[in-house]
């Protein structure tokens, strides 16, 4: 099918099923929100046959934080769009750090569309939707942010931090 997105070095077939669910999550609220909808009833019943209903507000949550605070347009695709955007990845790589428990990495993540207060209160709603997944048996893959430099992630979300050896 014909669209007019960007096309992106990752497809949606590059993703395993968690991954393609927090994609096709991302696209679906943007659409309904688009529409009017707070709390789509799609999301509700895509959540709930995962197996992970009590999910969708957290989601919803870090969403709504998201859209209120970004510095910039996000990049959100369509829902025939077979790439995977630069910001869809970056949140797939979010999650991924949270259901971890590396929370300041999904944090620092974050930073890149939002500034660091908005980007706190917005890592906690995806924290606990992360979680949420996993209690499902939804757990993402290793994102790349994880390979990284963790002290230079660190400082990214707190200047002020010193590591002592």
């Amino acid at each position: 099918m014909s669209h007019d997105c960007p096309v992106e070095a990752r497809t949606l077939d590059d993703l395993r099923l968690a991954e393609r669910f927090v994609v096709w999550a991302l696209r679906e609220w943007r659409l309904r929100r688009g529409e009017g909808e707070t709390r789509p009833q799609t999301l509700r019943r895509g959540f709930h046959h995962a197996d992970i209903g009590d999910g969708l507000t957290p989601f919803c949550d870090f969403m709504e934080a998201l859209v209120a605070s970004t510095r910039r347009p996000l990049d959100v695709r369509c829902m025939n769009c077979p790439y995977v955007s630069p910001d869809e990845d970056r949140v797939l790589d979010a999650v991924a750090a949270t259901q971890r428990d590396r929370d300041e990495i999904a944090q620092a993540l974050l930073m890149d569309a939002l500034p660091r207060a908005a980007a706190r209160i917005a890592a906690a709603h995806l924290a606990a939707f992360a979680h949420k997944m996993a209690e499902g048996g939804l757990v993402l893959p290793r994102g790349p942010s994880l390979a990284t430099d963790h002290v230079s992630i660190c400082r990214a979300t707190n200047p002020g931090i010193a590591l002592l050896q």
